[in-house]
C-alpha cells in the first residue's frame, strides 16, 4: 500500500517523542494510511536549533508532508 504522506509531530518543551499526544495522533494517522515521525527535540529549547533539526529530517521527504506541533513545537 502506498502511503498517503508523512505526519511529522513536533513535541513541546515538557514532552518527548513518546508522549501521549503523538501516540494518539499516530494511531489515527496510521489507520488512514499516513506514516508518522517524531524526532526528539528534548536536547534544546532553542527554536532555531529545533527548526534546523526538522529541516534536516524533512529534506528528502518525497510524499505529502503534514507538520503538526504542540506547545513549543507548534
Amino acid at each position: 500500500m502506498t502511503t498517503m504522506g508523512l505526519v511529522h509531530f513536533m513535541h513541546g518543551k515538557e514532552s518527548g517523542p513518546g508522549g501521549s499526544k503523538i501516540a494518539a495522533l499516530a494511531a489515527v494517522a496510521r489507520t488512514r494510511g499516513w506514516d508518522v515521525a517524531c524526532l526528539d527535540y528534548a536536547h534544546t529549547v532553542d527554536p532555531a536549533v529545533r527548526l534546523e533539526q526538522l529541516l534536516r529530517a524533512c529534506t528528502n521527504v518525497q510524499v505529502p508532508l503534514l507538520l503538526v506541533g504542540s506547545s513549543m513545537g507548534g
